[in-house]
């Protein structure tokens, strides 16, 4: 467009000392119809290449997503036991959308304004070597501006990203906490504390002002000055003969012009395509991490079949969070397969951890596990999984029907199966939880909705559902962790005819975690736990003529018993 109205001035200049003349017009007609060319191709150029990138835009998000998503799937657990990771949500859906506006129309943007930045100084310098040299001058100060700008920009980018997901983590947690932050006043405090979270991101971003009215000021500056020096070195040219129309001045000057503004115009997409940068590279942080307990590795030993024999060899562990606090303490435990083992002891003790190592959310500092002979971390972590079923103290329901719910639990040989044969296997164990009889009561059946954290479920409704989907896959070992501590005296003593049912009607190998005795005093071994090692082991009646530690515990919650009822008594 530059050399076009390079020579529509040069014509105009022209007729000003030769009159109209049928030339003349040929000229301007001719030059009208360049100006018309130029607009119709930048429009066709400009709507394809928008509609181009933002179609390549939002698929790539979309596969960004998808990849970050898996390799947050593929994350040791101990990786999501830090608070500074974020909220996984806010990392997939708001830097999601960050990436999508920074690689869409503002990329585009920013690529056009560097192209007409480029393209204009080409054709000044073919113009007119000597006077674009000339007017040159102001790139590299302009350059400098804009690359310090453009770097103070994403580290305060950065920071402003990670303030956002703290806060997004916060609210997150009050959300499915609501009743209890209620319950305790804390309100208040709560927004004054994600207020905070606000402010530190807001003061970060104060930082960009200073820097934005910099380089605006300075750009402009940097612009009229070129602009000024080219028509001042034009006019010495075309004096001393050196340019031979006033075309070739103005063509260099617009030249110049158009490549100093465009980075002035760049500034706002750029800032865009900053922020996705930061927001991109929070999310690469996370992909580019590599893992050490990959749940989703093709990799390891997958056996045609598991006994569900265990031996733990001199076992230490230590969660990441607290390293000094190392439970268990070099312990060994050799529970009989295809039995109920209970390990017993107040909280602090390893009794969890002990679930934990088995299912391969962590791995031991030290020692051995060995299942059915072969070291538990040869096995593939997906398939040693599905063959373990878990029941934890306070069962996760997802927010779908009972039946989606209880087929979570199915394997990938039951899931091939045809979905009427599906919903039988979920019958069946719900039958084997006691939860069959209370689904059919209910209006929808097994399509009925758990509603949101299973709220339209009572607590022993959840648990018995949850044990139904650790039975589906009929497991060949099975744990319990603490599975009915939460429950009521009426709720327990049904779930735990579930299991106890479970337990005697397979030959599953079973480890109960718990600290109420009713609970497992019907357990082929007790194992009995005191700062992370096996100080007693036996039967109930075993451990009872022994008169040590759990002889005292049964003592002691006898008493705690005796004096509720009387108390209740009293009361009445």
């Amino acid at each position: 467009m530059t050399l076009v109205f390079g020579k529509s001035t040069a014509a105009f200049s022209g007729v000003s000392t030769q009159g109209n003349t049928p030339e003349f017009q040929s000229t301007v007609n001719q030059l009208v119809l360049y100006y018309v060319y130029n607009f119709i191709g930048r429009f066709v150029i400009g709507y394809v290449a928008t509609l181009c990138v933002c179609v390549a835009g939002a698929r790539t998000t979309r596969s960004l997503r998808k990849k970050f998503f898996e390799c947050v799937l593929r994350q040791e657990i101990w990786h999501f036991d830090k608070r500074s990771n974020g909220s996984i949500a806010a990392q997939v859906t708001t830097n999601g959308n960050r990436i999508n506006q920074g690689i869409a129309e503002k990329l585009y943007s920013t690529v056009g304004g560097l192209s007409l930045f480029l393209s204009s100084y080409i054709v000044a310098l073919a113009v007119q070597w000597k006077l674009a040299l000339i007017t040159m001058t102001i790139i590299p100060a302009n350059i400098l501006i804009f690359a310090t700008c453009i770097h103070f920009s994403i580290a305060i980018d950065e920071r402003i990203t990670k303030s956002y997901s703290r806060a997004s983590v916060m609210a997150q947690e009050a959300i499915s906490s609501i009743e209890t932050i209620n319950a305790c006043g804390a309100a208040l405090q709560t927004v004054k504390k994600y207020g905070a979270f606000l402010t530190e991101a807001h003061q970060a971003g104060l930082a960009k002002s200073p820097l934005t009215g910099i380089f605006v000021a300075t750009s402009v500056f940097l612009v009229m000055s070129g602009t000024a020096l080219a028509f001042w070195e034009g006019y010495r040219l075309y004096s001393s003969g050196e340019v031979n129309n006033v075309g070739t001045v103005f063509t260099v000057v617009l030249s110049v012009t158009l490549g100093a503004t465009s980075i002035i115009s760049m500034l706002p997409s750029l800032e865009t395509v900053s922020a996705a940068s930061s927001a991109a590279a929070e999310l690469f942080e996370v992909m580019d991490k590599q893992t050490l307990l990959d749940p989703l590795s093709p990799d390891g030993e997958k056996p045609a079949s598991l006994t569900g024999d265990i031996e733990m060899k001199e076992i230490r562990f230590a969660y990441p969070s607290r390293p000094s606090a190392e439970v268990p303490q070099g312990m060994t435990l050799t529970p009989p397969a295809g039995k109920t083992i209970a390990l017993l002891r107040a909280s602090g003790s390893g009794k969890s951890t002990i679930i934990g190592l088995l299912e391969r959310w962590y791995v031991p500092t030290s020692g051995t596990i060995l299942l059915d002979g072969l070291d538990i971390a040869k096995y593939n972590v997906e398939w040693l999984r599905s063959n373990i079923g878990l029941v934890q103290q306070e069962p996760v329901l997802f927010q779908v029907t009972i039946f989606e719910n209880v087929a979570k639990g199915l394997n990938e040989e039951q899931l091939a199966l045809p979905q009427a044969e599906q919903l039988e296997l979920v019958k069946e164990a719900c039958r084997s939880s006691n939860a069959h009889d209370v689904v059919e009561r209910l209006a929808h059946g097994y399509d009925t909705q758990v509603g949101e954290r299973a709220s339209m479920l009572s607590g022993g409704q959840r648990q018995r559902i949850a044990i139904a989907r650790a039975l589906i896959r009929k497991p060949r070992l099975l744990l319990l962790d603490e599975a009915t501590s939460a429950l009521d005296t009426q709720s327990e003593r049904i779930v735990q005819q579930a299991l106890d049912s479970a337990a005697a009607d397979s030959s599953q190998t079973t480890i109960a975690v718990a600290h109420r005795l009713s609970t497992i005093k019907n357990a082929d071994v007790i194992f009995v736990m005191e700062d992370g090692c096996i100080v007693e082991t036996g039967t109930h009646d075993q451990l009872l003529q022994q008169r040590g530690r759990y002889y005292a515990m049964c003592l002691a919650q006898a008493l705690d018993q005796a004096l509720d009822q009387a108390l209740d008594q009293a009361h009445d």
